[in-house]
């Protein structure tokens, strides 16, 4: 909602967000309980708001605190009378600005000489704000020569009544500035700062929104191993005057509550940004016809600009005879329900190491292969032989150096045949720890 004519400019002091995403839910909440051209700052700790006549402090402080936020008072940036027909919105390439409290120097200098709703932005080096249609610009750049900052030239930002060609076409139809096929942070990343610089942008996701961190990475194994830790102190913790034990894991509750983990995450830190931001998400398998056109479904879709963020899946070693094995993944081993009385990890690396630890916190044996010398090779050897007597000590079986012969299955009971040293060790496999880049769509 833009300001109108008789709007006065306050500002808000908002506790407790961190991160762009918070100014976003501030914003909204603002706007929907009647401010006009609300922008949030999470560095300040504030919120820039119109309102026409006195503000309604206890219906715009109420918004705030609905999305979790803690409201602060409500103070008038200055006496200026807002015409949003009078103002004129600049913008103005800033260099060596490098933290917030530059953003903070640079808006006071602007605002001193009369800008008004002055954002300063460190990360994209630039300044905007808005000045009477009468005021020559160049003013602005003078505001800034005692400062250690260097100004460029002033630009005018296009208003809607005066729409700029994005990416040499105006939009519209099935052509955009920006189509990302996959949809994980990187994905998002880009999708965010484009459609901040007035791109139109379409997503296209195959799968499960969100990528490989909220849904089969970081956050599910986290609070996996969060689990595994508190069951293993349960058990095992150093005082004699505590008694406890742990007695049992059911894993199919502990799957149950980390899949509504993930699902909350993927809603608020993925799915509702898609709304907030306003570009297109599209479902399906995407192909490229030529160099500017891929087709998803039925429909094709134009594009200036492609960019693939397809993500990872799990490497599976050439072992012979793992194609005829039923092995787990660091995707399935996560969504597993039953205990496996022994788990063998192939790979020793972090993920493998994470993954082979958390199963036996849970009380299954493990075993973890290496083909190399030691666990963690990209590591100092000094922490990789730290790690090694750690979980030596706690119970894990560590054998390193090994070639692998073949892999087989009777029954439940899977083998993995290995030489150098000769070992034949038998459990329920994993695969392969590492993620690889692929482009999969």
């Amino acid at each position: 909602m833009e300001s109108g004519a008789g709007d006065t400019r306050f500002r808000m002091r908002v506790g407790g967000m961190t991160s762009p995403s918070c100014e976003h839910h501030v914003e909204k909440a603002l706007s929907e309980a009647g401010a006009r051209d609300v922008a949030a700052d999470f560095r300040r700790g504030e919120a820039l708001l119109s309102v026409n006549g006195p503000p309604d402090t206890a219906t715009l402080a109420n918004a705030v605190q609905g999305t979790g936020y803690t409201p602060g008072p409500i103070e008038p940036v200055d006496s200026i009378t807002l015409s949003e027909g009078e103002l004129v919105e600049y913008r103005l390439g800033v260099e060596g600005m490098t933290c917030a409290d530059c953003e903070r120097h640079v808006s006071e200098a602007l605002h001193a000489d009369g800008a008004i709703d002055v954002a300063a932005n460190f990360r994209r080096g630039e300044a905007r704000f808005k000045a009477p249609a009468g005021v020559d610009p160049v003013r602005f750049v003078a505001a800034l020569a005692d400062t250690q900052y260097r100004p460029g030239a002033p630009e005018r930002v296009a208003t809607e009544a005066e729409p700029a060609q994005r990416n040499g076409h105006a939009g519209g139809g099935d052509r955009y500035d920006l189509v990302i096929v996959g949809s994980g942070g990187g994905a998002f990343a880009a999708a965010i700062a484009a459609t901040e610089r007035g791109a139109k942008v379409m997503m296209i996701e195959r799968g499960i929104l969100g990528g490989t961190c909220v849904n089969i990475g970081c956050v599910p194994s986290k609070t996996q191993l969060r689990a595994g830790d508190l069951f293993r102190r349960a058990g095992h913790q150093p005082f004699q005057g505590i008694r406890a034990r742990a007695e049992s894991v059911d894993l199919t509750t502990l799957v149950e509550e980390k899949d509504q983990l993930v699902a909350t995450l993927r809603r608020e830190k993925y799915e509702n940004l898609v709304g907030e931001y306003g570009w297109e998400l599209v479902g399906g398998e995407a192909r490229f016809e030529d160099n500017q056109r891929l087709q998803v479904d039925d429909r094709v879709i134009s594009a200036n600009s492609f960019l693939l963020a397809t993500g990872a899946r799990p490497a599976v070693p050439p072992i012979p005879g793992l194609d005829s094995v039923e092995f787990l993944t660091s995707t399935s081993l996560l969504n597993l329900k039953s205990l496996p009385e022994h788990l063998i990890v192939i790979g020793a690396g972090y993920i493998g190491l994470e993954l082979g630890q958390l199963f036996h916190d849970f009380g299954s044996r493990v075993t973890l292969v290496q083909r190399g010398e030691r666990l963690l090779r990209s590591y100092d050897p000094e922490i990789a032989e730290s790690i090694s007597s750690i979980l030596q000590s706690q119970g894990m079986d560590i054998v390193t150096g090994a070639t692998f012969v073949r892999a087989e299955q009777s029954g439940t009971t899977r083998r993995l045949v290995v030489a150098r040293p000769p070992v034949c060790v038998c459990g329920r496999l994993r695969g392969r720890a590492s993620r690889r880049e692929r482009a999969r769509r």
